[in-house]
Parts: structure tokens; sequence; C-alpha cells
């Protein structure tokens, strides 16, 4: 952090502060399906790859049918 520009040490911290993080129950199959897919999502949507079963701290790959290295219980 240190490293860089003033003006990105600001933006950081500021931006900080402002995220809302609350819980949310997961009441329903579909919920829980809508929340799987965001999660599985994230890192095509960082760019570090291009299939979320690609990415290989995910369970999407399980999803998908692939074997994977992090031991996952799916939800039918």
């Amino acid at each position: 952090l240190n490293r860089m520009a003033p003006e990105m040490r600001i933006i950081q911290i500021t931006n900080f502060g402002n995220r809302k993080n609350h819980p949310i129950e997961l009441n329903s199959n579909a919920l829980i399906e809508q929340k799987l897919e965001y999660i599985h999502q994230n890192p095509v949507r960082a760019g570090i790859c291009y299939a979320p079963e690609d990415y290989v701290y995910s369970s999407a790959g399980q999803y998908a049918g692939k074997e994977t290295i992090l031991p996952v219980l799916l939800i039918d």
C-alpha cells in the first residue's frame, strides 16, 4: 500500500469503509443456486479464468463433473 501513488491510497482507504456486508437467509433452493452461481462467476469477472470450472479453488468444477483438488459436498 505504501508503494502506491497517494491518490490510490486514498481511494482504497475510502472504499474500505463503504463495503456493506450483511447476512442473508438462504431459504429457498432458487436463492441458494443464485448465490452459488454468483460465487462461481467471481473468478471469471476478475479475469482469473474464462470459465468458472477452470478456477482450481472453486467448487464449480465438481458441479461441471470435473475432478477438483478440494473436497465439495454438492447441493442437488
